[in-house]
């Protein structure tokens, strides 16, 4: 099976077209969503790298920064941010690992190639999850609060 990759402008254009013609109200979306996917790799505790499936046939590799929470950076000079960075990426790690992936919500982020988006886990809210966990706190923008 041929593996399709395209960027993000290109998938819109696709999306909009399919829903142009299967008359959806989708064409007035700001975000899309829900699609499958499947785990590529887990970048940190908020932000991990999938494999989209939009249309059968039709996969977009992209990387999704979760909406709705902050995890600490596991690159960092603080020993403390940095062990429970890393405790935050293992946690997302084994909640992605064998499990049931979607993702909606999904919007451009402010930087070239990561996406914002929402990922259920088994029909699960990862960002929920991380925060129940202890792993992140809820996060809405704007300046975040440190973690040591």
């Amino acid at each position: 099976m041929m593996k399709l990759s395209f960027t993000a402008a290109r998938v819109r254009a696709i999306l909009i077209a399919l829903a142009f013609m299967f008359g959806s109200s989708a064409l007035k979306a700001d975000s899309f969503g829900p699609y499958n996917a499947d785990l590529i790799r887990v970048v940190d505790g908020d932000t991990v790298e999938l494999a989209i499936h939009i249309f059968p046939g039709l996969n977009q590799v992209t990387k999704i920064r979760l909406i709705g929470v902050n995890t600490p950076e596991k690159r960092t000079r603080l020993a403390c941010e940095k062990l429970a960075g890393i405790a935050a990426t293992e946690f997302t790690q084994a909640a992605l690992s064998n499990a049931t992936i979607t993702v909606t919500n999904i919007k451009n982020g402010k930087f070239a190639g990561r996406h914002l988006g929402s990922i259920m886990v088994d029909g699960n809210d990862l960002s929920e999850l991380l925060i129940s966990s202890g792993h992140g706190r809820q996060y809405g923008g704007g300046k975040r609060e440190p973690w040591c």
